[in-house]
């Protein structure tokens, strides 16, 4: 059966039709949820709904709202009175795991940015309008436009494996398997660090060996929070005082800035064709 756009606009009015009443009351409950949320920092904190707990807050509810909804998405298909719904659908497992990536891991965060970004907005007004409380609202940077989309995407793919692959409590199970994986990551990152770095910052050039000596700090090896593929970072630290000055970076090798990029679409694909073989042995 060949890919078709017809079928997948029908697939998707099939979605909304079935699950009408449930988008409903996420459509309803979702804004309520994080004013109530939003409003807790204006009445119960010091400094009231500031930006640093604007940002955690809208990012962290957009990631755990997302992992719910992906997982009811894709649960479909390891349910079996659901499934045999499924198997009476006139559409390939193609047009499945566009549908359900579409719903589940594009659809959902856009609709939650654009009902909770106003929720917070209004929130923020009362907070500062009302309450009293001075504070900015947030302002989008390069991270929330960008570096989250972009985290968000394989982690979505990821819940929805693991979806596919669990039929009992896939989401406790997804949740922990995917820490236990950003874990084992972070270890490899650190150590290919030190592969790289020899566990030492390179040799730093005699007018910046000076500008440390003249201003007491001290230089250390490149902290967890580096990348194997980009600049490492170093904290400047006074060797004789508790103080952590501004954070310098170490340029990493040339020629290694490609493999972040390849890594990452191997990644996509592979998730995607993982989720589309689920599928296709679900439903027939």
């Amino acid at each position: 059966m060949e890919f078709s756009l017809k079928r997948i606009w029908l697939l998707l009015n099939l979605q909304w039709t079935e699950n009408r009443k449930f988008y409903f009351w996420i459509m309803l409950g979702l804004p309520v949820v994080m004013a109530v949320v939003f409003s807790f920092a204006s009445f119960a904190l010091p400094d009231g709904l500031s930006p640093n707990y604007q940002t955690p807050v809208f990012v962290g509810g957009l990631i755990i709202t997302s992992w719910i909804f992906s997982t009811s998405v894709f649960s479909v298909y390891t349910s079996s009175l659901q499934n045999r719904k499924t198997l009476s659908i006139p559409a390939s497992a193609q047009e499945k795991t566009f549908l359900s990536i579409l719903f589940g891991v594009v659809l959902f965060p856009v609709f939650y940015c654009l009902v909770v970004f106003p929720t917070l907005y209004l929130t923020h007004y009362i907070d500062t309008e009302w309450i009293g409380n001075i504070n900015s609202f947030m302002e989008p940077d390069f991270n929330v436009l960008v570096v989250l989309p972009c985290v968000l995407l394989p982690l979505m793919l990821l819940n929805a494996l693991f979806t596919l692959i669990f039929k009992k409590y896939a989401f406790f199970k997804s949740v922990a398997l995917t820490v236990a994986l950003f874990v084992s990551i972070n270890y490899v990152n650190q150590r290919a660090i030190d592969l790289l770095s020899g566990k030492e910052v390179p040799q730093l050039s005699p007018a910046t060996a000076k500008m440390l000596r003249d201003h007491h700090l001290a230089y250390n090896r490149p902290g967890v929070g580096g990348s194997a593929f980009t600049n490492w970072s170093v904290n400047l630290q006074r060797p004789d005082a508790p103080y952590t000055g501004v954070s310098a970076s170490v340029v990493a090798p040339k020629g290694i800035f490609w493999i972040p990029a390849l890594l990452y679409i191997f990644c996509i694909i592979s998730l995607y064709l993982s989720i589309l073989y689920k599928i296709r042995e679900a439903t027939t």
